[in-house]
């Protein structure tokens, strides 16, 4: 994203104005669902044997696959994976932001630190991406093409989750429109569908601009997320929301190495940004970069919820 300036001091936007702006524009796309117990099950940080570019993680779980009973005085049975892994190969994240000087001059020196903020904010909005876009290869599915979801189908969902063995609780990620048609249906059906009493909540309501509450008992966290998040199937006929467990999916992050020779760099959670000058233009650029993988680690954990765009 490049700022120009006008050739009239009075009509350039002030930086401050700029930087709040765009921030602002991201960051009311809540990321909280990559905090999430369920979600964070899956990730897998720099340490440890993923060390590879493509790095394949063997699946040993307590919910989909489970120990063996054994007889009292038999000797255990060797624990070995259950046959299934899946490969995790990070792809580079990276964006960038520049700042010319009269910006500077204008309205002082630019806050690189919060234009870095942004930026890493869109980079954890891509890792949602990666993660959506892999709801469509789930096997299990519910719902109709082209019909409005309604509350019942999403609470098979969860019970098709806990049939297959999927422990814990379980996370919905709908579109928007999703989210209207369920929490309407539940409405239409007399009377609010209640979160978990000490929320003291309803369906009806937002506790946020993505995590909707808490529901059936404690079984269920639904999260929302826009259209360029979720991904369309049936030739853009139907949204692709998806109910899971915290067997369902394995994630990856890594930051690049620090190179020793840059001194304006600062660390933003799994990415990394650095300040590149172009003194020849009088212009600063802020450059994150980090690298991020999902896959599916056991199908049977998760859901696929369809509906009507």
């Amino acid at each position: 994203m490049a700022w120009k300036t006008g050739t009239s001091p009075g009509s350039d936007m002030l930086a401050a104005t700029a930087i709040a702006q765009y921030v602002l524009t991201i960051g009311d796309r809540d990321t909280s669902f990559l905090m999430h117990p369920t979600v964070m099950a899956g990730w897998r940080d720099e340490s440890g044997f993923l060390q590879a570019v493509a790095a394949e993680v063997p699946v040993i779980g307590l919910g989909l696959d489970q120990l063996a009973e054994e007889a009292e005085d038999d000797d255990a049975d060797e624990i070995t994976p259950s046959g299934t892994s899946y490969t995790l190969t990070p792809a580079r994240q990276t964006g960038q932001m520049e700042v010319h000087g009269l910006f500077n001059a204008l309205d002082g020196q630019i806050d690189m630190e919060r234009l870095a903020l942004a930026l890493f904010l869109g980079g954890q909005r891509r890792l949602m991406a990666q993660v959506a876009a892999l709801f469509p290869s789930i096997t299990a599915q519910v719902g109709s093409t082209g019909v409005a979801l309604s509350w019942s189908v999403l609470k098979s969902a969860v019970d098709t989750n806990h049939a297959a063995g999927s422990r814990g609780i379980q996370v919905a990620m709908l579109e928007d429109k999703q989210w209207q048609d369920v929490s309407g249906d539940a409405l239409t059906l007399g009377g609010a569908i209640e979160h978990q009493p000490e929320m003291r909540g309803f369906m009806g309501g937002s506790q946020g601009y993505s995590y909707k509450g808490r529901f059936l008992n404690g079984d269920l966290d639904i999260f929302t997320a826009d259209s360029s998040i979720i991904t369309t199937v049936g030739g853009g006929a139907d949204y692709s929301g998806c109910v899971f467990g915290p067997e369902a999916f394995g994630m990856l992050t890594r930051a690049p190495v620090p190179d020793p020779s840059v001194v304006n760099a600062m660390q933003m959670g799994w990415m990394r940004a650095e300040l590149d000058r172009y003194a020849r233009k009088d212009k600063t650029a802020v450059v994150t970069t980090g690298y991020s993988a999902a896959a599916i680690a056991q199908n049977g954990a998760a859901t696929e919820v369809i509906s009507a765009v």
